[in-house]
């Protein structure tokens, strides 16, 4: 029975005057009426004095007891019902990328096994599932960078997740066969543009390196040694950079400070090298020099042993020696801590050969002779 809400005196929060509402089942308990109704999505039996509508309580008695087992099982159906609707619309939201929310400004979620990256306060989100398990809830996430399965470690601590709050029960779970998936491909997506941009990252930084850096590249990477032309132009670099060239590959410093440095030293003399010693100093943000943090003072310095053999000097003896005139060193013996350093400096290279004969290059004279990665 479609019914219109005509008296707004009535104490009901489920509707106003106006709306249309449909009544399948009545009975009246002294002066309590009591309705089994449907307005819109809202299925329950309320009680309340009085009538809401104008109708004939003749025309309501006609109506099943609303008070009877078969209305309880018929409201009952009805709710499942529109809560299996409210659900699959939900769920289609979600899978479309369409529910958003942002993490909340004093939380931060850790992701599970599942995904890559924490999630962080500020950061907004797509939601595709939720599932409650026990003591922990479990969200299925993703952001144009992230995406996994995250776990708050207190279900009652998932309202305080999100700015907005969410009805969580309307959520597709996260065991749902369509949620995975979906975060499967997010996941994808996002390590295929990870490799993507690393890939770009190489190809920009190898069009960027200096000339040094590019036949430093070109030697570790086994070039053709056949080329007349370019062994020729390595003859005349080898000649240029003579005694020494050094690279600085790399240098790093873990939590405490501790700094480890990777060199590759070529030697561009006739004569074989027996020791190298390189000293360096860092630079702060501001250009200020840094000191040890153990130990004081300001030079770091590391020695690498040889031998390292001449370098060509011919085409003729170009393949008998290149594979022996240069030297990789990975110096990580944790002598030189500083949680500020932002630069290296070569400010010296100490070479002796094998004869005895010794060589320091420092200041103007290293000008030509370092090269920084």
């Amino acid at each position: 029975m479609p019914l219109s809400v005509d008296k707004n005196t009535v104490n009901a929060k489920q509707f106003s005057q106006g709306d249309t509402v449909t009544v399948f089942g009545y009975k009246k308990s002294g002066k309590i009426n009591n309705f089994a109704l449907q307005i819109g999505d809202y299925v329950d039996i309320i009680h309340m004095n009085g009538l809401p509508f104008d109708v004939n309580v003749k025309d309501l008695k006609k109506l099943p007891d609303a008070s009877s087992e078969e209305i309880a099982v018929l409201v009952a159906n009805k709710k499942k019902e529109i809560l299996t609707a409210k659900k699959q619309k939900v769920k289609e939201k979600a899978l479309k990328g369409e529910i958003m929310n942002v993490i909340n400004n004093y939380y931060y979620l850790k992701n599970t096994d599942v995904g890559h990256g924490k999630l962080k306060s500020g950061d907004t989100v797509h939601v595709l599932g939720y599932n409650n398990k026990g003591t922990s809830s479990f969200l299925a996430l993703y952001s144009k960078d992230k995406a996994g399965l995250y776990k708050v470690e207190a279900s009652s601590d998932c309202d305080r997740v999100f700015m907005n709050l969410l009805d969580y029960d309307l959520l597709p779970s996260t065991e749902d066969s369509d949620v995975e998936t979906v975060l499967r491909e997010q996941i994808s997506r996002i390590e295929n543009e990870e490799k993507e941009r690393i890939r770009l990252a190489a190809l920009k930084k190898a069009q960027e390196d200096s000339i040094a850096a590019v036949k430093h590249a070109l030697i570790m990477d086994s070039l053709n040694r056949e080329t007349f032309e370019l062994k020729n132009k390595l003859l005349m670099q080898f000649k240029k950079n003579s005694p020494i060239f050094v690279i600085v590959d790399s240098w790093s410093k873990n939590s405490v400070g501790a700094i480890s440095v990777q060199l590759t030293v070529h030697n561009c003399s006739s004569e074989t090298i027996k020791y190298v010693t390189i000293k360096a100093y860092f630079t702060n943000a501001v250009g200020d020099k840094c000191a040890n943090e153990i130990g004081g003072g300001y030079t770091w310095q590391g020695k690498g042993i040889g031998p390292i053999g001449p370098a060509p000097t011919t085409i003729d003896n170009f393949d008998e020696r290149f594979d022996d005139y240069r030297g990789s060193y990975d110096f990580d013996n944790n002598s030189f801590y500083s949680r500020t350093a932002n630069y290296i400096h070569i400010s010296s290279v100490t070479i002796q050969y094998m004869n005895g004969k010794t060589i320091t290059l420092s200041g103007n004279a290293l000008k030509g002779h370092v090269s920084y990665n």
